[in-house]
């Protein structure tokens, strides 16, 4: 039986434990988070059969792996689904891969990192065959720190719930009926292969040689610290001209790394630099750093008179304004919001996520660009990743003034903005829902 001890002293306790894994695995655990990590350690107390969360500590404190392996087993989570967001694989298959073996690779290697239960890690085997060909030559590497999803994935059995999205005849390709769900096709296990690996400390286990890595939906669980290691983790992992895929809400990556980031239609990839382009790219002429730093002259009035146009109901000729915008000025961010809020208005969300994806890429602070997102991925049934861009907003508005304009907003102030998403996130929560 566990002693009770008063809730000071548990929330203490939690925070502690809360403490050590964010710095043994990048976890970012804030406040807003404290029930999570709660039910987290109450589950790995019952696990591992200890007293309480006070005598689990203790051993996490000591370092104890075990203790450790099912913290992180409570407290990552493994949202993932076959042939998510498909134009990262059509990215695999048409532009990586070709790329790979213009550099005269037979034996390509991609790398899954954080593949939770291995859904991602077999879609890139699929991409790689549909690429390359049935008899073709290649490897997929799927880790995870949770050893627990990793088991399921070398099982390769999946309900039906991980087939959303996919047509009927890609799965009866890659997969055998087997009970109330499906595995994974022999030919399509052999090439793929899992391991634990820690993002944030590596070690042996770090895939290397690597052509593509998919790291996606991962990064934005970590604390800044955790991601500038990580991210140098898997940059050092990818051969010179390797690609690096992140998922859409992901924070962009450090410019001081040897990436060059490529803007295509529904995503961002990093391309590794060698050494001499990376230096013109940080001490070059204008002409080469004009996609990586926001230029200085302004094209504000031009969006503004698109903006009068979308608020006066002219929704085609501020469209017509816009682009040529952006045609001229690649980097300017509100033009990217506005387009976005019309191709929202014109029921368009992928179009409208791709330009908030290249606004956030250009300026992180930006939090009508998360709330847009998020009212694109409602509408498109994802409300997991709804739910993670409101908080995004709600976290980068932070103390900011309520009677100040929002950036790029239109008029709204970031008071209106705050209640905006406070009350779509409860709403996400089942509060206040609407019937």
């Amino acid at each position: 039986m566990s002693v009770r001890r008063g809730a000071p002293l548990a929330a203490a306790v939690n925070a502690r434990i809360a403490e050590i894994c964010r710095t043994r695995f990048g976890l970012e655990l804030p406040d807003a988070r404290a029930r999570s990590v709660e039910v987290a350690v109450g589950r790995a107390v019952e696990v591992l059969a200890e007293r309480d969360a006070t005598t689990l500590l203790g051993r996490v404190e000591r370092g104890d792996e075990r203790a450790l392996d099912v913290l992180a087993e409570q407290l990552t989570i493994g949202e993932t689904y076959f042939l998510r967001d498909p134009q990262h694989f059509a990215f695999v298959r048409e532009v990586a891969l070709p790329d790979a073996a213009r550099r005269g690779r037979r034996e390509p290697v991609l790398w899954s990192a954080g593949c939770a239960t291995g859904e991602e890690a077999y879609s890139l085997a699929i991409a790689a065959v549909e690429a390359l060909g049935p008899a073709s030559s290649f490897v997929v590497i799927g880790t995870d720190v949770n050893e627990r999803f990793l088991e399921r994935a070398r099982a390769g059995w999946y309900g039906r719930w991980s087939f959303r999205g996919v047509d009927e005849q890609t799965r009866e390709r890659w997969f055998v009926p087997e009970g109330r769900g499906f595995r994974v096709s022999d030919h399509l296990r052999a090439r793929v292969r899992f391991a634990r690996v820690n993002l944030v400390d590596p070690g042996p286990e770090r895939p290397r040689g690597v052509d593509v890595v998919f790291c996606r939906n991962v990064l934005i669980y970590f604390d800044g610290a955790s991601v500038a290691r990580a991210a140098r983790h898997l940059v050092d992992s990818l051969l010179i001209g390797g690609w690096l895929v992140p998922g859409p809400s992901d924070p962009m990556l450090n410019g001081d790394l040897p990436l060059a980031a490529v803007r295509l239609p529904g995503l961002v990839a990093y391309r590794r630099e060698a050494p001499a382009a990376q230096a013109r790219r940080m001490t070059g002429p204008p002409a080469i750093k004009a996609l990586h730093a926001p230029s200085r002259r302004s094209s504000g009035a031009t969006t503004a008179a698109a903006r009068s146009l979308a608020d006066a109901g002219d929704a085609h000729a501020a469209r017509r304004i816009v682009d040529d915008v952006l045609r001229d000025r690649p980097e300017d961010v509100e033009a990217y919001v506005l387009r976005a809020t019309l191709r929202y208005g014109d029921g368009d969300d992928e179009g409208a996520l791709d330009d908030l994806r290249a606004a956030t890429q250009l300026d992180r602070t930006l939090p009508i660009a998360r709330l847009l997102a998020a009212m694109c991925h409602t509408r498109r049934g994802d409300q997991a990743a709804a739910a993670r861009s409101l908080r995004e907003a709600m976290t980068i508005l932070g103390d900011a003034p309520d009677d100040s304009p929002t950036r790029a907003g239109g008029g709204m102030t970031n008071a209106e903005l705050r209640a905006t998403c406070a009350r779509l996130l409860r709403a996400r929560n089942g509060e206040g829902r609407r019937r």
